[in-house]
Parts: structure tokens; sequence; C-alpha cells
């Protein structure tokens, strides 16, 4: 696994008194996007920052291949939302990632709307008819959520392809 791979190497420089720079960190970012990995992606940035890394269009768009590996749509969102906070500028890749990160999240809600016996959950999905819609968590995002039982089983097996 290219991960544990990258990751053993990060430990044995960091035992051997060598410290991360630009690049070293780069590959374990990587790694992490293609494994669609985004959260330990989001602590590789977030260590590259605590070393005084300065954080470019290239870290920033590796992070955003992992959320859109994970159709992580959210995230990708959070992410760019950042990069403005950052002045860090976008580029074509960028975009391409937001895309990316739309067209699988598009793709997974036609996949659970194209089964006609999940068109009576609309609920689930709007909160209209017995769901819940609204703000939730610390971060105030948003929450749909209903009682439908085919509905948390699409979810399911939804969330079990991706991990595939």
């Amino acid at each position: 696994n290219a991960v544990i791979r990258v990751e053993d190497m990060m430990r044995e420089m960091l035992e051997s008194g060598i410290e991360p720079d630009l690049h070293s960190f780069m590959a374990l970012l990587t790694a992490y996007a293609k494994a669609g990995d985004t959260a330990a992606a989001a602590d590789a940035l977030t260590g590259m920052m605590q070393r005084g890394i300065e954080l470019d269009t290239w870290a920033f768009n590796t992070l955003l291949q992992a959320c859109a590996t994970a159709c992580d749509l959210e995230s990708a969102m959070k992410i760019r939302g950042q990069m403005r906070a950052m002045d860090v500028p976008p580029d074509d890749i960028t975009f391409l990632h937001l895309f990316h990160s739309c067209a699988k999240r598009s793709k997974q809600v036609s996949t659970f709307l194209t089964d006609p016996d999940d068109w009576d959950d609309w609920d689930d999905w709007t909160g209209i008819g017995g769901g819940d819609w609204g703000r939730s968590g610390a971060g105030g995002a948003l929450s749909i959520g209903g009682g439908g039982k085919r509905a948390a089983e699409k979810q399911a097996a939804l969330t079990e392809s991706r991990a595939k």
C-alpha cells in the first residue's frame, strides 16, 4: 500500500532527525488523495502549516483530489473557501477537482433516484413529510434526515460502493 510506505518514510525521517519538507509532504498528500482519505490529507496539510511550510495551489489541489476521489463535495467547497481566505490562487486543476467532486456526488444522487422504489422516499431527501431539514452540529452544516429505512439502506450501499 502506497499510503503505508509513505507514512513509514515520513516516520523514519522524523526519527532520524530530518525535518520533512514540501516535497516529502506532497508525497504523503498524494498518497492520501489517491486513497480518497480526506481526513488524513487535511491532517498532513495541518502538519505542513505547523512546520511553516507555505501552502500553495499544488498542496490545496492535492487535497481537492482527495475530496473528488471520496465524492466529498462539501469538503471540497470548504477547501476552496480556505484557499480564498488564504489568498491561494486557483488554477485549472483546482476547478477540475471541484467539477469532479460535483460529478461524482451527482452520480451518487442519480443512482439513488433511478430506482422507482425510492421515489416515495422524497421526504428523506427534502425533509417534507416527516424528515428533518436544518442545521446541526458545531459547524452548522446542513443535515437531511428522515426515518426512511429504504433510504438508509441505499445510503449504506452508496457508502460501501464508494469504499471499493
